[in-house]
């Protein structure tokens, strides 16, 4: 009996220990619970739910993607074309494929240097002529833009938020738009048989106008984060360039290279 205020002093102090570690217990369960108890689920969800910190500040990123090009297709040149042989608008879209890649001045600004490349290829007949055979006059048309374009972007909210100086957090979304200038290498090739509209005869002959450019361009996109450094980009871009054509053309003014290029590729911060 000497002993009994002793060992149930240590019982009650027994008893609310394995409370504060039973199922009903309050946060400071979590404290007391092994590994693999119903106590430790809260902290594993937390640390699912926390953002992805990427290790100093992101200076860059490089991207690849596909998509497609709506040539304008205006101009003198393009609509004698048009008019002459059965050619439409949608008969210069083109698959593109294109890579990029920027440097992260700012949270909010981008310096983007960008490098695309289509091809369209369309097979046509004189609309209002037929040969002695009374059979069409075809011939294959090609418009091939390989362009290398700079420029600068906004985000329309930060791309990034530094915590420290050796961690940030990336935004998930980050929409943006942007503009700037470039270069295009072009050829318009036109292959096949030809009406000569002074006696009427037919020929067949190869027509080019090849060179380079000068363009402008305004973008709009969004980038939207897949998995940690790694986003899914849309972009819409519109470009606007014309040349002068070859001598195969002569009595024309302008070859339209205009165009909306519309996108869809991946990229990797850095």
């Amino acid at each position: 009996m000497g002993r009994s205020p002793s060992v149930f002093a240590a019982g009650v102090a027994l008893a609310g220990l394995c409370a504060s570690c039973g199922p009903w217990a309050i946060p400071a369960a979590a404290a007391c619970s092994e590994p693999g108890s119903p106590g430790e689920s809260p902290r594993v969800e937390a640390r699912a739910e926390s953002p992805d910190f990427f290790v100093g500040r992101p200076h860059g990123w490089v991207g690849a993607r596909g998509g497609w090009f709506f040539a304008a297709a205006g101009g003198d040149l393009f609509d004698f074309v048009e008019q002459q042989l059965t050619l439409e608008d949608g008969d210069f879209r083109a698959p593109l494929l294109g890579v990029s890649a920027g440097v992260m001045l700012t949270p909010r600004i981008d310096l983007v240097v960008a490098f695309d490349y289509s091809q369209s290829l369309a097979d046509s007949e004189f609309r209002d002529y037929v040969d002695e055979d009374l059979l069409p006059i075809t011939q294959k048309t090609e418009l091939t833009e390989a362009s290398l374009s700079f420029s600068g972007t906004y985000a329309l909210w930060p791309r990034y938020r530094q915590v420290s100086r050796f961690a940030s957090v990336l935004r998930r979304v980050a929409p943006y738009v942007g503009g700037g200038i470039g270069l295009v290498n072009y050829e318009f090739l036109q292959t096949g048989d030809f009406v000569d509209f002074a006696d009427l005869s037919i020929f067949r002959t190869t027509l080019r106008s090849e060179g380079w450019a000068l363009s402008g361009h305004a973008v709009g996109g969004a980038d939207f984060q897949l998995h940690r450094a790694w986003f899914a980009t849309f972009e819409a871009r519109y470009t606007w360039a014309d040349a002068e054509p070859g001598d195969a053309f002569v009595g024309f003014e302008t070859l339209d290279l205009s165009g909306l290029r519309l996108s869809f590729g991946v990229s990797r911060v850095f």
